[in-house]
């Protein structure tokens, strides 16, 4: 405690003021962790204190933006690690917060001057007290007026991501337009450098000099950073560099320490009855943390998703079904491999189930975003890489199978834009939005982009040499816009595919085999059994 106290002081992130003057004073707590340091005889724990601002108390509205990058920007710089064979770093900066924009840095840049002042938690001034220049410091007739906005102010993520990219930019970091969170360094018309912002947490990965630059300048400013290469834990997320130059990113560790709800009390409950709130707050808690595990496990989207509706109200069998997805992940680990040979090109796999479980008319939506070779789709194995995938329901109406499908295929496609454009960034440099939006209106993205579905009455509707107006003509517009996709070679082809062979089936259903995600998810391969049916447009210049 007395060492973060210290640090406050050291970062001048407080000043002593009259209690008299006070207008906004927050009461604080101290937060301890602990933290296992080695391993084997050389293992010990380390207790950090933290004190945090009790936030919720404060009077001024304040800007709550939090800089967190995409999954998918972080699945992109891993997969660009692994293509350059460049080594992956993760980087943290320790007290970052304290080392955030003051307010009255913030006031010059023309944002509200924040008055803000805390009290120390009881006993804390005791060791305030034991501080050079604090000797004297009366509770009672003084507060502590905060110059930077610590632990628990909800502006402090922003503030210390603006005094971060600050010294990003004086570095030749440039972040990309689609995700703000993902930065560039290019030279000579290549890329040397990718990273990431989590807050205060950095990947990155790029050409050695040019990386110790970056890392340079980082120290310059926000002292040693906590550096780790090829092999370390990011986000909750284990990363490891394999002998064949693959990759690996999984959760097992995470899911480990994940419990089962015990169940002896609703054994004698009907499956079908509301559980009281100590289980509903323990279903809570255990969804929770099984929903952050699906960033690798796509494999159990579609159970999470089912079981993230049921929040309000879970029943015993909700309870059950939980207990199983947890059975199921830590019977059946999976790790996500990035390997993928260039060239790359985009594809969108998209699907839906029309047939939701409430009456509701909302389908499941799903797809898959993957980098594939330049030579898919081909009968057998084709090599692909998860970029981002969805399994959620729609945001509209749907009343029919078509209905469905055509909505869910739209819906993809935007991802699938954001991720081809900020692709394009990354491939050929910093672009203005205005010039990105001309390059995607003319089709003239660095990757070619397909978009795959398995419905085969709005395959033949859009490639049929005349529109054609679907059975549900409400429909006549979406599908038209479809076709308007193809037409300007933003999609530069469409392709249907066997429902047999469809990837994304599992993200929508539950009870289809989970072995293609898995596949798809273990081995980097997917494997399509049937024959397909491609269709591309004439460009409509």
């Amino acid at each position: 405690m007395l060492l973060e106290l210290m640090r406050w002081i050291k970062h001048k992130a407080w000043k002593r003021g009259r209690r008299t003057d006070a207008q906004n004073t927050l009461k604080s707590k101290w937060v301890l962790k602990w933290k296992d340091i080695g391993q084997g005889e050389s293992k010990s724990r380390k207790i950090k204190a933290r004190l945090v601002a009790q936030g919720f108390l404060d009077k001024q509205v304040t800007d709550t933006f939090a800089g967190t990058s995409t999954r998918w920007s972080q699945r992109l710089l891993i997969a660009i690690a692994v293509q350059n064979a460049w080594n992956l770093w993760s980087a943290d900066i320790s007290e970052a917060f304290l080392r955030g924009l003051s307010f009255e840095e913030l006031h010059q840049q023309g944002g509200e001057l924040r008055q803000v002042e805390i009290s120390l938690p009881p006993g804390g001034e005791h060791l305030l007290r034991s501080i050079g220049g604090y000797e004297n410091y009366d509770p009672e007739a003084e507060v502590l007026i905060m110059l930077k906005p610590g632990f628990g102010l909800k502006d402090a993520p922003r503030l210390w991501l603006l005094a971060l990219k600050r010294v990003l930019t004086k570095a030749g970091v440039v972040a990309t337009n689609i995700d703000p969170q993902l930065f560039c360094m290019h030279r000579e018309g290549r890329l040397v450098l990718l990273m990431t912002i989590h807050v205060d947490d950095i990947k990155l990965c790029g050409e050695p000099k040019f990386l110790q630059s970056v890392v340079s300048h980082l120290e310059s400013h926000f002292d040693a950073l906590k550096l780790e290469k090829d092999s370390f834990v990011h986000l909750g997320l284990q990363h490891e560099l394999q002998p064949d130059g693959s990759i690996t990113v999984s959760q097992t560790h995470y899911i480990a320490e994940l419990k089962p709800i015990p169940t002896d009390r609703l054994k004698a409950l009907p499956k079908e009855s509301e559980v009281d709130d100590e289980y509903k707050h323990l279903f809570m808690s255990l969804l929770g943390g099984i929903a952050w595990v699906v960033q690798t496990r796509l494999d159990v989207a579609v159970f999470v998703g089912a079981l993230q509706r049921r929040l309000q109200k879970p029943t015993v069998q909700d309870i059950i079904n939980l207990n199983r997805v947890l059975s199921y992940i830590k019977s059946k680990p999976l790790i996500m491999k990035f390997k993928l040979n260039n060239p790359w090109r985009l594809i969108a796999v998209s699907d839906s189930g029309f047939k939701g479980e409430d009456q509701d008319h909302l389908a499941i939506r799903s797809g898959v975003i993957c980098l594939v070779d330049r030579d898919f789709p081909k009968i057998g194995a084709n090599d692909i890489q998860v970029i981002e995938f969805v399994s959620k329901k729609q945001t509209r109406v749907c009343r029919s199978t078509y209905t469905a499908e055509l909505f869910s295929a739209l819906d993809i496609s935007g991802l699938l834009f954001n991720i081809s454009l900020t692709l394009a960034e990354v491939l050929n440099g910093p672009s203005s939005a205005r010039k990105l939006a001309e390059d995607f209106e003319n089709g003239r993205l660095p990757l070619e982009s397909d978009l795959i579905i398995d419905a085969a009455a709005v395959f033949d509707g859009i490639a049929a040499a005349e529109p054609k107006v679907p059975n549900d003509t409400t429909m006549t517009i979406h599908a038209l816009k479809l076709r308007e996709l193809l037409s300007l070679q933003q999609i530069n082809r469409l392709i249907w595919i066997d429902t047999r062979s469809m990837l994304a089936d599992g993200l929508n259903k539950g009870s289809v085999d989970r072995l293609a995600l898995r596949t798809a998810v273990e081995c980097g391969r997917w494997d399509i059994n049937q024959d397909v049916r491609v269709h591309k447009a004439q460009s409509s210049s």
